[in-house]
This record gives C-alpha cells, structure tokens and sequence, in this order.
C-alpha cells in the first residue's frame, strides 16, 4: 500500500491498515516531519531528544482514529477529538484535530492546552490537501503542493498527552477548542476586512466631511490608526456599537472577526471629550501567545438630532514592531513626546536626550495613556 507521494490518489482507509508496513508511507512521512516537542522555542540538547517517539507514534490504530475524525467536516468547521488514557483505541492519552490550516492555529491549541494544565510531550501537525464534498465529507486526502501557500490545505494535528492527564481538563479542551478555532477561522477569514475598515476610519476622520469626529487631537486620531493598520497592530476584531445611557450595544451581526457575532452590552469607553481611547482586557486571549488583547474605541457622533453615537471597536495585539518603534515616530505619542521635552527646557539636571532615553524604555500602550506632564514627572522621577 506504498504510495508515492508526487501521485494524486484518492484517499485509502486508514482503518485497513493492519500494521506499520501498510501504512502509506507518505502520509507516516507528512506526520514524523512535522513533529515538534513541548517546547520548541527552548532548544533541546542533542542527548535529551527522543528521536524515536514520533516514529512510535504513527500507529494504525492514531491513523484510523484520525482517519474517522476526519471524515465528515462542513466548511468552515473543526473537528475534535479527546481520548483518555484507557481509551480503546490504545494510543491516549491523546487529541486529534482536523481543521483549516491557518495563522495562530498551533498558538491557540498549545495556549489553551496550557491553561487548562494540559501537558504534552509530542505534536504532529502535517497538512493535506484535502478534497470534500459540498456537504463535508472526505473525498480525497493529497500532499500537500511544494509550491501551496502557506495556509493553504486542512491541518490534522495530533497531540500525545502526558499520562494521567485530568479527565476533567480533558472535557474542557474538548469543549472549549471548537469555540477557540471558530475565532481562528473569523480572524483568518475577515483579516484584510479588519484592516480595510480600519483604514476606512482612518480616511473618514481625516476628512471628517460631516463633522462626526471633533476633537482637538482628530488628526493624530486619523494618523495612529493608519499607524496600526500598517502592521503595527494585530487586529482580531471589529464591531461598532450604539451608545445608550453609558453602555455599547452589540447588535450580533455587523462584527468581524472575534466580534463578528458579539451581543449584548458593555461599558462605554470614549466620552464627549475623548475621540480615542485604547484599554487593556482584564482576560487573556486564546489567540497569538494568550496575550492580554487591547480594546481600541473612536467615537463617532452621528448628527441625528438625538445625540446619538457610534462607538467603533477593535480588539486586537500590538506587534513586535510596535513594542520597538521609536517613540518620536508613533502618531499622537510623538507629540506628547515632544512637548515633555520642551517643558523640561534646558533643565541641566534633566538633560532632553536623557530624559527621551528613558521614555523609549516604556511599553509602549502605556504611552497612550500619559499626558506630556506625567511624562515629564515620569522619566525625571526615574532619573533621579
């Protein structure tokens, strides 16, 4: 049953397999090269690695498992399995996934898998191309083209679990990663809408043909967003809310991303005098590394002749390149930069530069929030 992987095939039963030399050999292959242990940001020393356990784990029995899982998957969802240490099948603990291969995919999996206290010592994540249906179901599984893009394809991961693992744990993962995936899927799916809108914003309050957006900071408002948009923000959701006495109004179907289907009410972020307002969520997302996701708010006043407003939101993570930007350079904290400097004049106990050196070593969301006087007592208090 040896296959040779540059052939298109229609997909063999894996359940036939009835021991390791009849499993095709391609896709034995497509899982052992795609191995990676628990922690493949520290590098193992030579001496510690198990070079045998990836092999070991491509078994029949994982295979036909998968194999089932994989059968029937509409577009657009995830299919998840968990088996507990004395499943039959003879390979838990262990879970098993097939889904769209996309960005923050593996993230979101060992992220979730680390909060709930879930520890393993494998992942296999080889990715197919996969041919359904227009209900779902299998018709056929192929390497994967050299040439594909990256994020093209179906990925059916198998993680290996540590023994004794919590059943209690093991039913949360298997409850909650559905829902975790479905937000991977929208941020995959809505990204170049997330950052058009965005842009969009950015163009309406530039102009502000209508009056909506007043504020005496309108144009560093216009100016950071398309700061953000330009690869320095990680957008993973957009809604815009109605205000109504103090709270925002999500309405369930005008979101993209994590928010596309975001209902009920929160409280208010910007106010009359506040055209922008950046805050910290108190709870970690399951996307990109489980960092704390920041809530970006514009008001916009519509003009109706009844006070009412729109509060546009983004949640999304600031990127590497934005934690390093040089402070002088990022819309709206350059200013305030700048006037802190100029405050401090030629104070020679607080030399400028070196009053500027300290600035540039605060995280920069934090700079959102601190007006040019706080700055100013901020790096002088550090200096001294």
């Amino acid at each position: 049953m040896t296959i040779d992987p540059g052939t298109k095939h229609v997909a063999e039963p894996w359940t036939t397999c009835a021991n390791d030399r009849d499993i095709p050999e391609w896709i034995v292959k497509a899982y052992i090269d795609s191995y990676r242990g628990p922690h493949v940001d520290e590098p193992e020393a030579p001496d510690t690695v198990n070079r045998d356990l990836p092999a070991s784990l491509v078994t029949p029995a994982m295979l036909a498992a998968h194999y089932r899982l994989g059968q029937s998957r509409p577009v657009g969802d995830s299919c998840v399995c968990v088996y507990p240490a004395d499943d039959p099948a003879g390979f838990g603990p262990a879970l098993q996934v097939v889904t769209d291969h996309g960005g923050m995919l593996m993230d979101s999996v060992t992220v979730l898998l680390h909060r709930l206290g879930v520890g393993y010592d494998a992942i296999m994540t080889p990715v197919f191309e996969v041919h359904r249906s227009p209900t779902g179901d299998l018709v056929s599984v192929e390497p994967k083209a050299d040439d594909a893009s990256p994020y093209v394809g179906e990925a059916w991961i198998y993680v290996h679990l540590l023994p004794f693992v919590d059943r209690t744990a093991l039913d949360e993962v298997e409850r909650l990663l559905p829902k975790v995936l479905a937000d991977v899927q929208r941020v995959a799916t809505d990204a170049a809408a997330l950052i058009a809108t965005m842009s969009d914003l950015a163009a309406a309050i530039d102009s502000d043909s209508q009056g909506r957006y007043s504020a005496p900071d309108r144009e560093d408002v216009a100016a950071l967003l398309r700061w953000l948009s330009n690869g320095n923000f990680l957008l993973l959701g957009y809604q815009p809310c109605r205000v109504r006495d103090g709270l925002v109004i999500g309405d369930g179907s005008s979101g993209l991303g994590v928010l596309r289907a975001r209902s009920g009410t929160r409280p208010r972020l910007t106010d009359d005098d506040k055209l922008l307002v950046l805050a910290q969520a108190a709870v970690g997302s399951y996307l990109r590394y489980g960092a704390y996701p920041y809530a970006i708010a514009i008001r916009e006043n519509l003009n109706d002749g009844n006070g009412g407003i729109i509060e546009h939101r983004f949640v999304g993570l600031f990127t590497v390149a934005a934690m390093n930007a040089d402070v002088l350079e990022i819309p709206s904290i350059s200013r305030r930069v700048r006037e802190a400097l100029d405050l401090a004049g030629s104070d020679p106990r607080h030399p400028g530069q070196l009053l500027l050196d300290v600035i540039q070593t605060v995280p920069r969301p934090e700079l959102f929030t601190l007006s040019a006087e706080r700055l100013l007592a901020m790096a002088k208090a550090w200096w001294t």
